[in-house]
C-alpha cells in the first residue's frame, strides 16, 4: 500500500476478484499492519492505513467501529494485543497530544509527517461524520480554528484552515440531518433534546469560534421553529432566536432540579420551592417548556414525608409556644401533601392554636 496515496485494492472492480479470495487477502493485510502497529505503536501510518480500510473497504471487513477505535479509542487486534487509536491521548489544549514524528528519514521523508496527519483529520471527520457524533466533530473544529504555537504545528496552514472549514460544515450538517430525522419521526420530546444539543453546540461556537455564530444560530433557530410549530404556539414578528435561547436555557435548569429531586428525595423540601419557579408559567414568558407532572412532585414529596415527620416529630412539645409556631409554620410552607397537613394538626392541637387547624384542612 502506498503512503502516497489514498487509493488502495478496495477500488479495484469487484468483478476481477473473488469476493471470498478479496476477504482472505485483506485479513491476511489486516494480520500483517496490526503486528506492524503492536511493535511499533508509534507508527501512525499503520495505524491510519487499517482504519482507511476498515472506512472504506467492501465485503465483511468494513467497520466504522473498528475505524473509529483506531482513531479515538482503543483498537483490539486479532491477536488480542491493544493498540491506542491516533488521537487517543487528545487533550483540551493539543488535540494531536501523543503523536510523535518518526525520526528516522528512511521511514519519514520531509513533509511526510503533516501530509500523513492531514489525511487522518480528513478521515477523522468522514467517521465522525458518518457516526453523527456532532460533539466530537466540534471539538475538533475549535482545535483546528486555533493558530497553534510554533513547537505544536502538526499540519500546514493551508490544510489547518481546510479542515477547519470542513469540520464546521460537517458538524452543521450532522446536525440538520438530526433536525430532519426527528422531525420526520414527530416525537417532541426527541426534538426538545435536539434542541438543547444545539443550544449548547451554538454556546460553544459563541465562546471560541464566533465567526461561525451566524451558521449555528440558524440551525439553532430552524430547530425552535420547527418545535413551536409541532405545539402551535409558534410568534410571528419576533427575535426567535432569544425566544430559542430562553427556552433551551429555561429547560436546561427544569431538568437539573427533576434530576436532583428524583436522585436526593431527603432535600424535596427544599427542591419542590425550586420546581415550581423553573415551571412552564405561560405563553408571554417561554413557551413550549416541558410541564412537571403533577404526580411526579406528589411521588417524591410523598417518598420524602417520612423523613421529614420524623425530624418534625422529634420536636418537643412542651417547649414554649413561639417555637412551636416557628416549627409549625415551617412545615406549612415547605411541605403541603396529606400526610404532613395531619402532623401540622397534631402540633398545632398541642399548642392550642385552633385557627391554624382550620386552616390545615
Amino acid at each position: 500500500m502506498s503512503s502516497d496515496s489514498d487509493s488502495d485494492c478496495t477500488n479495484m472492480d469487484e468483478d476481477y476478484v473473488d469476493s471470498e479470495l478479496r476477504d482472505a487477502i485483506f485479513n491476511e493485510c489486516l494480520k500483517n499492519l496490526e503486528e506492524c502497529a503492536t511493535r511499533f505503536p508509534e507508527h501512525y501510518k499503520s495505524l491510519y492505513r487499517l482504519a482507511y480500510h476498515y472506512m472504506y473497504s467492501p465485503g465483511i471487513t468494513k467497520s466504522f467501529d473498528k475505524c473509529y477505535e483506531l482513531l479515538l479509542g482503543s483498537y483490539k487486534t486479532a491477536l488480542g494485543a491493544l493498540v491506542q487509536g491516533i488521537f487517543t491521548e487528545r487533550r483540551s489544549n493539543n488535540f494531536f497530544n501523543g503523536i510523535w514524528r518518526i525520526p528516522s528519514s528512511d521511514i519519514d521523508r520531509p513533509g511526510s509527517f503533516e501530509t500523513h496527519l492531514c489525511k487522518c483529520v480528513k478521515l477523522l471527520i468522514t467517521v465522525l461524520t458518518a457516526k453523527h457524533d456532532h460533539e466530537n466533530i466540534l471539538e475538533l473544529a475549535v482545535h483546528l480554528y486555533r493558530t497553534p504555537e510554533t513547537d505544536k504545528k502538526y499540519l500546514n496552514e493551508t490544510d489547518r484552515e481546510m479542515l477547519y472549514q470542513t469540520a464546521v460544515s460537517s458538524c452543521i450538517e450532522v446536525l440538520k440531518n438530526k433536525l430532519k430525522w426527528i422531525s420526520d419521526k414527530k416525537d417532541d420530546c426527541k426534538l426538545l433534546s435536539l434542541m438543547i444539543d444545539i443550544f449548547k453546540v451554538y454556546r460553544k461556537c459563541v465562546r471560541h469560534i464566533h465567526e461561525k455564530e451566524c451558521a449555528f444560530s440558524s440551525v439553532l433557530v430552524e430547530a425552535y421553529i420547527i418545535y413551536m410549530n409541532k405545539k402551535g404556539q409558534l410568534q410571528e414578528n419576533c427575535n426567535h432566536l432569544d425566544l430559542a435561547l430562553k427556552l433551551c436555557a429555561h429547560e436546561i435548569n427544569y431538568r437539573k432540579t427533576k434530576e436532583k429531586m428524583e436522585n436526593d428525595p431527603k432535600n424535596v423540601d427544599t427542591t419542590l420551592s425550586d420546581a415550581s419557579k423553573i415551571q412552564p408559567i405561560s405563553s408571554s414568558f417561554v413557551t413550549g417548556l416541558t410541564k412537571l407532572k403533577r404526580g411526579t412532585v406528589s411521588h417524591l414529596a410523598n417518598n420524602a414525608s417520612l423523613s421529614t415527620c420524623d425530624s418534625a416529630i422529634r420536636i418537643n412539645l412542651s417547649s414554649p409556644k413561639t417555637e412551636l409556631s416557628r416549627a409549625h409554620e415551617k412545615v406549612m410552607k415547605d411541605l403541603k401533601e396529606e400526610k404532613i397537613s395531619q402532623l401540622v394538626f397534631y402540633i398545632a392541637k398541642e399548642n392550642s392554636d385552633l385557627s391554624n387547624i382550620c386552616a390545615s384542612f
